[in-house]
């Protein structure tokens, strides 16, 4: 058997051109994972934070006690809900305050601005019912709209 007594290996020109390969594509791995990580958290809409009081049996008070940035009056809706059978309660009229001076107000659930634009924490709603529509303590409210989730709160005393 005749033994090899070249030992050259790979030509310098070869290695270079595999050095440089390698560099380029640890690069691109490197940037690739570097902005992933650069990136924000994704645009997670947060609900309003509501409290539903109850009132009398044609009467609910909702409390705003935390409200994301840019969540509008207008296009929102309020909705009763029962809570033993989830069926939705015909409302008669709504009315947002802040502190004494009217933001919105709305008939059927849906609100219109009535000189606010955003909801705010503080903000009252005062929900009236009329003739066979009543609410109970345990119905659920419900507040859907543009630039927050649906937000629900359970009426109590």
């Amino acid at each position: 058997m005749k033994v090899r007594e070249n030992k050259k290996g790979v030509s310098p020109v070869i290695a270079t051109i595999l050095m440089v390969a390698i560099t380029v594509v640890l690069a691109a791995v490197l940037y690739v994972m570097v902005m992933g990580m650069m990136t924000g958290p994704g645009t997670v809409q947060q609900p309003l934070g509501i409290y539903a009081k109850y009132m009398n049996s044609q009467r609910v008070q909702i409390t705003v006690n935390s409200a994301p940035p840019n969540c509008l009056y207008n296009g929102s809706t309020v909705t009763i809900l029962n809570g033993t059978t989830g069926v939705p309660t015909t409302l008669n009229s709504i009315t947002v305050y802040r502190g004494a001076t009217t933001v919105a107000t709305g008939t059927t659930g849906a609100l219109t601005s009535a000189g606010g634009s955003s909801w705010a924490a503080g903000d009252v709603i005062m929900i009236t019912l009329s003739g066979t529509n009543y609410v109970s303590v345990g119905d659920k409210v419900q507040i859907t709209g543009t630039g927050f989730s649906t937000s629900t709160a359970t009426v109590t005393t």
